[in-house]
């Protein structure tokens, strides 16, 4: 269901002098042309064209399995999903509003990157410009923004791990103006995101104060019936047989699909996959969604494996792994700080000299760097990075892949540093979305680091803590440090939070004493918070 709140016939611009002054705090707003990046104090954001698919390469030809399941190949067409087009056409195509910004939300796997592609596709044919907005975190040194096409009868602008931003810099972004409407052309926002939550009602009531028109859409299965999921598999499977140039005919599911766990299309694709390569191999397939990704993840080191024998790159399997896990950590960084990290997971002695250079440009080769500028691309999709990073640390209770001892140690290495680096926010919130699915992250790994840095939960978003505080049983010691470094005063990204935050250890500290001094000062913490929070 589309829910829409307000409407806005005017422009932006003209209504957003308030927000303007208490985000920027005096700072200069440069602007560069019609469309491109903007500074506030630092470059916070980029907007430039959205890129089309990359040409497919057969596994065969270097490519990892891993890249046919990577939503930006689109190896597997594109299915299913047609209210969520229509509603989004609806949407886009209201021209009562001149300015309007939906969210688009659902766990990893439901299949949020693929449709907005498709909506983006169908836009473009339609004589919209479609554009993407990226954030700092993930620019490289050299990127640069594009104009937009003066016939372009609107502007479709799309922001993928939309949770991640700043709620401030998604403010800005809207409406700083770097891409505003005309006449006859109107501006619509489409944020990607896993959870909607505390983030996005700051966001929408922000908006909401500048008569910016705002919606949201909750992914539901895509697959609800087993027959579905069934003709999902099989019209996949003939897709990775093809791809793979084996024969696929006849290759039955290797797992039960009426488990609700292949309702989304990530997992499904993944069973397509396994179930083609495994018979081509004459090995047995996996039967659990954790098996799939621990096969995937053979492969995935079969592969490099294979770079490192036939001579594509000289680093060790072993070590290229520790590579890898490392870049799904950080996600996309500049070259230098790469090799910094790489330094400080002690891979090689210093950043400068020719290990760190190797590795890097060994990485590369095996994931050649979607992001201008930048190099460690993260192992894609995220979910399969995220049980690539959870089963490489010990701790887990899965008999057939084997951790590796110094994966334990690896986030506090890159994070618990006297300077916070600047892949901080992307590596605390990687952590914690992969501690809602793998206890032993939480318990040995998210947990002490945060007990001694709790502020880098800060630096991962409103998203990212939400997310924490809803881990089951989550260590009552983590939030009270991490509630000692919630900003003081008002906050827009964090007044939500911190009410729910406080909420959640006031009621754990109310069981714990009968003094009533204390609990007044509880009760009044909390009603401090919860009138920042409106």
């Amino acid at each position: 269901m589309v829910k829409g709140h307000g409407r806005t016939t005017g422009t932006p611009q003209q209504r957003t002098g308030d927000i303007h002054q208490a985000n920027t705090g005096g700072v200069n707003v440069a602007v560069t042309g019609t469309v491109g990046s903007v500074t506030i104090g630092t470059r916070r954001y980029v907007i430039e064209g959205l890129p089309s698919p990359p040409p497919l390469i057969r596994v065969s030809e270097g490519v990892p399995p891993s890249e046919l399941l990577a939503a930006r190949r689109q190896v597997v067409g594109f299915t299913g999903r047609d209210d969520e087009l229509a509603a989004l056409a609806g949407w886009r195509d209201d021209h009562v509003t001149a300015w309007a910004v939906q969210l688009v939300h659902g766990p990893g796997g439901q299949g949020k990157s693929r449709l907005a592609a498709e909506f983006a596709a169908r836009s473009a044919q339609a004589g919209w410009a479609v554009v993407q907005a990226r954030h700092e975190s993930s620019l490289g040194p050299d990127a640069a923004g594009s104009g937009i096409p003066e016939q372009a009868c609107g502007v479709v602008m799309v922001v993928d791990y939309a949770e991640r931003w700043p709620v401030t810099d998604l403010l800005r972004m809207v409406t700083d103006g770097v891409v505003r409407p005309m006449p006859g052309r109107p501006v619509r926002v489409l944020l990607l995101a896993r959870p909607a939550g505390l983030w996005w009602q700051s966001l929408r009531s922000e908006l909401r104060k500048v008569d910016i028109t705002v919606s949201s859409m909750k992914l539901g299965e895509l697959a609800d019936t087993t027959a579905v999921r069934r003709t999902m598999f099989e019209a996949a499977r003939d897709r990775f047989a093809q791809v793979l140039g084996v024969d696929g005919a006849g290759v039955q599911p290797p797992v039960q699909l009426a488990d609700n766990a292949f309702a989304r299309a990530l997992p499904l694709h993944m069973a397509a996959l396994v179930a083609v390569d495994a018979a081509a191999r004459n090995t047995a397939p996996a039967r659990s969604v954790v098996g799939l990704s621990s096969y995937l993840l053979d492969r995935e080191q079969q592969h490099w494996r294979m770079m490192c024998e036939h001579g594509g790159i000289t680093t060790a399997p072993k070590m290229l792994g520790r590579v890898v896990f490392a870049a799904t950590l950080t996600r996309p960084v500049s070259d230098d700080v790469a090799r910094h990290a790489l330094a400080l997971v002690e891979l090689t002695a210093t950043s400068a000299g020719e290990t760190a250079r190797t590795l890097v440009d060994d990485h590369s080769e095996c994931y050649p760097p979607i992001l201008d500028g930048t190099v460690f691309s993260p192992l894609y999709p995220d979910r399969l990075g995220e049980d690539f990073l959870a089963l490489s640390i010990p701790g887990h209770d899965v008999d057939d892949y084997t951790p590796d001892a110094w994966a334990q140690t690896v986030a506090t290495r890159l994070l618990d540093l006297d300077d916070t680096p600047s892949y901080a926010g992307a590596a605390t919130a990687v952590l914690v979305e992969t501690a809602t699915r793998w206890p032993h992250v939480a318990t040995d790994v998210l947990y002490p680091l945060l007990r001694t840095r709790p502020s880098l939960v800060l630096s991962a978003g409103p998203a990212a803590l939400a997310r924490l505080i809803a881990i089951p049983d989550v260590d009552p010691d983590v939030l009270d440090a991490v509630q000692a470094e919630l900003p003081a005063g008002r906050h827009v990204d964090f007044d939500l939070v911190a009410a729910a935050l406080t909420e959640l250890t006031v009621q754990q500290r109310l069981t714990a004493t009968d003094d009533p001094a204390i609990r007044a000062r509880l009760h009044a913490d909390l009603g401090y918070r919860l009138g920042h929070a409106g």
